[in-house]
């Protein structure tokens, strides 16, 4: 009986460390899919151009950037002015031209998603060493092609479900519940059109909904610029 459950506790500690092999497998695929850690780590900054559509309004003016290290500043010219997100690494703040003029300072939970957003490289680079937590759930259908099925949970407390193409190993869906306690709502983003820009893919189209019957949102990119020069006053106080 004893030799039995020592074939049975082996069994489960080899199954146990084929399913780590497994993971570390796909992560390291991930990453090399996504350009490599060498190719992505010389990328400082990125700048992209394109429209944003919600729902069934017209297609408004929208430019996303980034820089290193976790800055981000996200624009929408609307024709009532523009709605802009901006987080220098410390502090987001926000400005709408349907609230208030002034821009005030996103919530910690607000914040916390903004910061998320700022990773350029990704919760798969470096996930043990930046303490990410990444585990296999197997694999699932995304619009009709196996993907893996990952959770990703960050120091922050924040948990989201990545899904990686089974064949390309890029990313084609990503979920996760965003905002305020009590007004928090599942999220999820669809990605495609990939096309290479300086050997790095990426996706020119995003397309997003909520729960709780929240508008579609399509983000369509005409333009992807590696390493422009952008001011760190970019990443301020949106207006000032």
């Amino acid at each position: 009986m004893a030799k039995r459950r020592n074939l049975i506790l082996t069994a489960c500690l080899l199954a146990n460390v084929a399913r780590a092999e497994s993971l570390a497998e796909i992560v390291e695929r991930a990453v090399a899919a996504a350009g490599g850690k060498a190719r992505l780590a010389a990328v400082r900054s990125e700048r992209m151009t394109g429209t944003i559509a919600f729902g069934t309004d017209l297609p408004a003016p929208f430019v996303l950037e980034l820089k290193r290290p976790g800055k981000i500043r996200a624009e929408i010219t609307f024709r009532k002015g523009p709605f802009v997100q901006a987080f220098d690494g410390k502090v987001g703040r926000v400005i709408s031209p349907f609230t208030e003029p002034a821009a005030h300072q996103m919530g910690p939970l607000e914040t916390r998603d903004i910061a998320e957003s700022a990773d350029m490289d990704g919760p798969l680079v470096d996930s043990k060493a930046r303490g990410i937590v990444v585990e296999l759930l197997g694999k699932e259908d995304v619009e009709g092609k196996p993907a893996w099925k990952l959770r990703v949970r960050r120091k922050s407390g924040s948990v989201r479900t990545l899904f990686l193409d089974a064949a390309s190993y890029l990313k084609v869906k990503w979920a996760g519940a965003i905002g305020e306690p009590g007004k928090e709502v599942v999220h999820e983003t669809l990605f495609d059109d990939y096309r290479a820009v300086d050997g790095i893919p990426f996706s020119h189209r995003l397309r997003s909904h909520s729960s709780g019957g929240g508008q579609a949102q399509e983000i369509v990119l005409s333009k992807i610029e590696l390493n422009p020069v952008i001011e760190d006053a970019r990443f301020g106080v949106p207006g000032s």
